[in-house]
């Protein structure tokens, strides 16, 4: 996942040669070409290829970043817990469903980045955080404590 946000960085950097004044931002031409999340697109032409797309678009280097890092960081968590194949369908399904919210929502606005997807999996570890609340803490008791602070920083800055 990671090496396909890079390499459709890059790509949306080439694309219309980085026209724009931000530094390391792809043009807004690459990323609407590249399939930003377009919700009269979606509905009128029946370019459902957008639903995904915008999860490996961004916005700045800046942005890549961050959602690298976050997608980094909670998804190698996961991933231990569920399996790659797992991680890998709550990843899309959170993206899938993330985008169609926001169209939704938010039908007039175009959009890329991960955190929908990014947001989904943090979803995923606060429903495994209820469930398994009791058992969290037996070995570690600063373990519960740990938990909620990482998942507060990830909210606050993604």
């Amino acid at each position: 996942i990671i090496m396909v946000d890079v390499i459709m960085f890059v790509i949306s950097l080439w694309l219309y040669r980085m026209q724009n004044t931000e530094f390391l931002a792809p043009n807004p031409k690459a990323l609407a070409t590249l399939g930003w999340k377009d919700a009269r697109k979606i509905k009128k032409r029946g370019q459902v290829w957008r639903f995904i797309t915008p999860v490996f678009l961004h916005a700045s280097f800046v942005h890549l970043t961050l959602n690298l890092l976050s997608t980094t960081v909670i998804g190698s968590g996961l991933e231990n817990g569920l399996g790659v194949w797992k991680l890998f369908a709550l990843y899309f399904i959170s993206s899938f469903g993330g985008v169609l919210f926001s169209c939704v929502f938010q039908p007039m606005r175009f959009s890329v980045g991960a955190s929908t997807a990014i947001f989904g999996l943090i979803g995923y570890y606060i429903a495994y955080l209820c469930i398994e609340w009791n058992r969290l803490g037996e070995s570690n008791p600063m373990q519960r404590f740990t938990l909620i602070i990482f998942i507060l920083i990830i909210l606050l800055f993604n």
